[in-house]
């Protein structure tokens, strides 16, 4: 399971518990939970991890990855919404966080001996947990601080509060997030690439040829560079920053090592078309629709789940709870699954057209899952498997039209992004204007 709807659902679940009215358990007990609740998860996770590392099947050490997320949201849920964890930490995300990423951390310790036993990859212990926080989490562990200071010197100062009973709660809620967002895609890059250790690609003709690439596409960037990735094997890119001047393109270092140079062109080519189509500002659009989207169809959600047999016996809390997790699981699992794989395949072409043929793009993706000891046809919900991907370029070298009518559709879909954003924004407004309370809408 991706990281970030995991992510998502903790927060969400960690946001919609701070109503609950239930007393918090005094910090002795809360040393007690924590201190039964982490060795018992440690065996369970240990005793699995052993023995998938005898069943040697990537599918049921995928299963038990899923297993393991859904058992320790439970986990969160039980503590903030039954025991009062949220109530205990006040308003700070990163405090209600920490016992979940804690938990994470023990399942990735214990998970390295199950992905090494598959003889793709020799991660240890150490190496997974920090491969996993530094690529994975890093961001999260950059951007919740921030948040959480932001919101602690607003009320301080009386910013907030002066905002709220000018504009209300829910604009101020909007505006906040906002000014975060655009704050992140100015700070983030610069600040990921010093926590990830990433280094300047050293001068020679991989260096030369890249920058190259990157003037024949177009597409303005910082630097270029390798990021090290200790403990074990990883075949990756990325780009990130939404700016030409703080845009910078990563490769990892067994990719620049095991990769022939046409493949690496491939890569770099979509990584740049991701940049070249401006797929993290629709990324972005799409945050924002789905945040005004909350604000409209939070309060009907949870009515219905309220209508449901049996939820007379749930507090509002938790109904509002699986609401929030619902509507998050359409909005980015369905939704924004969708978009990612189809920027996702966009960039394939602009790969593929980089290179000046399709083979090297495909001969790419096929060595991304060849070295990562991955099938041709396993599942991601924010990509293609990589299967359908090479057989989409197939299709493209045979009709290149079919190209010209995915780049429309992408274009199309973040034009109504942007609509749909408008649109929300000016009903939005109008309810406030009106005095219409939007948190019941």
């Amino acid at each position: 399971m991706s990281g970030l709807l995991p992510l998502l659902f903790a927060l969400a679940i960690i946001e919609t518990s701070l109503s609950v009215n239930q007393a918090p358990l005094p910090w002795r007990s809360w040393a007690l939970v924590f201190g039964i609740s982490l060795p018992v998860w440690m065996a369970v996770c240990e005793g699995v991890a052993r023995l998938l590392s005898r069943v040697r099947d990537r599918r049921w050490l995928e299963r038990w990855d899923m297993a393991a997320h859904v058992l320790m949201l439970g986990w969160l849920s039980f503590i903030c919404y039954g025991l009062g964890w949220t109530r205990r930490v006040e308003i700070f995300y990163t405090p209600a966080l920490l016992p979940w990423l804690v938990m994470l951390i023990a399942h990735w310790w214990c998970m390295a001996i199950s992905v090494r036993s598959l003889g793709t990859s020799p991660w240890s212990r150490h190496g997974m947990v920090m491969h996993q926080l530094r690529f994975g989490m890093m961001p999260m562990v950059v951007v919740l601080p921030l948040f959480d200071a932001c919101n602690y010197l607003t009320l301080r100062s009386g910013l907030q509060p002066w905002f709220i009973d000018h504009v209300g709660l829910q604009v101020t809620m909007i505006i906040g997030s906002l000014a975060l967002s655009l704050s992140v895609l100015v700070l983030l890059p610069s600040l990921l690439v010093r926590l990830w250790r990433a280094q300047p690609i050293g001068p020679g003709e991989m260096r030369d040829l890249l920058a190259q690439c990157c003037e024949r596409m177009g597409v303005g960037v910082a630097g270029i560079r390798v990021w090290p990735t200790d403990g074990g094997r990883v075949y990756n890119a990325a780009v990130i920053g939404v700016l030409s001047r703080i845009r910078y393109v990563l490769f990892t270092d067994d990719l620049l090592k095991d990769f022939p140079r046409a493949q690496v062109v491939a890569v770099l080519g979509h990584e740049l078309g991701h940049a070249r189509h401006r797929h993290l500002l629709i990324y972005l659009v799409f945050a924002i629709a789905t945040l005004l989207t909350s604000f409209l169809l939070a309060g009907p959600a949870t009515a219905l789940i309220g209508h449901l047999p049996g939820m007379h016996a749930v507090s509002p809390s938790v109904q509002k709870g699986i609401a929030t997790i619902l509507l998050l699981a359409v909005k980015w699992r369905l939704i924004f699954g969708y978009l990612s794989r189809a920027c996702e395949r966009q960039a394939d072409l602009a790969g593929a057209e980089l290179c000046g043929d399709d083979s090297s793009m495909q001969t790419a993706l096929r060595s991304v899952a060849h070295l990562s000891g991955q099938s041709e046809d396993a599942p991601s919900w924010r990509h293609y498997t990589i299967a359908e991907r090479v057989a989409f370029l197939d299709r493209v070298a045979q009709d290149p039209w079919l190209a010209e009518r995915h780049h429309r559709v992408v274009g199309v879909i973040g034009f109504m992004l942007i609509l749909i954003v408008l649109a929300l924004a000016a009903i939005l407004g109008s309810m406030t204007l009106s005095g219409v309370p939007i948190a019941d809408a």
